[in-house]
């Protein structure tokens, strides 16, 4: 009966913890996404000064798409794991900042989904400035999210964030 206790103490504990693989997975997924989300505004920028024919435009689609589908994936493996959580067992100061970042992640998802489903029908240009529109959004969100988890990590350590 005490190892069960025992045990229980030590997943609870563990599961308030950053764990280190999660945030460097994390990483890897914001340094792919954000490469993803440049290549995708400069080839954007390219057909919108260009006005170039549909032909030309397959392979944004195909990678708007693509990009798409890895964002979902990144905020659902975030959801999973937990990572916002942790980092407020751990340093609670970043409650609200994290609850403000949750909620973002229903905002982006719709907001990629309206990329997607309209880049068809609305030409390079608006098509563009929407994307740009939407990177920036995207980019502070995850920056956002890097200091909070950066940050307790570091209290988690005995560090000062």
């Amino acid at each position: 009966m005490v190892r069960v206790q025992e045990s229980t103490a030590a997943s609870s504990q563990e599961a308030t913890q950053p764990v280190q693989g999660d945030w460097q997975q994390i990483q890897t997924d914001h340094e792919s996404l954000r490469a993803s989300a440049e290549r995708l505004e400069g080839l954007l920028a390219t057909l919108a000064e260009e006005a170039a024919g549909a032909a030309d435009g397959h392979e944004v689609l195909d990678l708007l798409g693509r990009f798409h589908v890895q964002l979902l994936d990144h905020l659902d493996r975030e959801e999973r794991q937990g990572v916002l959580e942790r980092a407020v067992a751990t340093e609670p100061r970043f409650a609200r900042l994290a609850g403000r970042l949750r909620s973002e992640h229903d905002m982006l998802r719709t907001h990629s989904e309206a990329l997607v489903r309209g880049a068809a029908q609305l030409g390079w240009r608006p098509l563009h400035a929407r994307f740009v529109e939407f990177h920036a959004i995207f980019v502070g969100h995850e920056e956002a999210e890097n200091d909070v988890i950066w940050n307790a990590n570091l209290e988690d350590l005995g560090g000062r964030g």
